[in-house]
């Protein structure tokens, strides 16, 4: 599990907001069938790569993005991401997303990604 891993990048749906890039916070959970062999460092390595070059407009969008990366290139069979975007409504309100996902097997014994049904939205203030 990652908590609090402070990551950079551009999003937003308004102009203003993709003027520079902003702290987003993440925590991850991660579960594969066999033990990893990777340690945190290189998860956050490959993290801070994967949303450095992201320019989505909404938390929704990256955390899939992200969650369909986990899961091809760490043969995770579930992922559990949460994103915050703290100030987004102010000094006194966070927004943030959390999904899972799960992957799947194709017959082929290839991982690939599937969304989960569920994705919660959650705003605090």
């Amino acid at each position: 599990m990652l908590r609090g891993l402070t990551l950079e990048t551009v999003i937003g749906v308004y102009d203003w907001e993709r003027v520079a890039a902003r702290p987003l916070i993440f925590d991850f959970r991660l579960e594969a069938t066999q033990h990893f062999s990777v340690n945190r460092e290189q998860v956050e390595e490959r993290l801070r790569d994967w949303v450095a070059e992201c320019r989505y407009q909404l938390l929704e969008a990256l955390a899939e993005h992200i969650a369909q990366k986990l899961i091809r290139e760490f043969a995770c069979r579930r992922v559990c991401i949460a994103i915050e975007k703290p100030g987004a409504l102010g000094r006194i309100a966070r927004v943030g997303v959390r999904i899972t996902r799960f992957a799947v097997v194709d017959c082929q014994k290839k991982v690939i990604g599937l969304p989960a049904a569920k994705t919660d939205v959650r705003l605090e203030c």
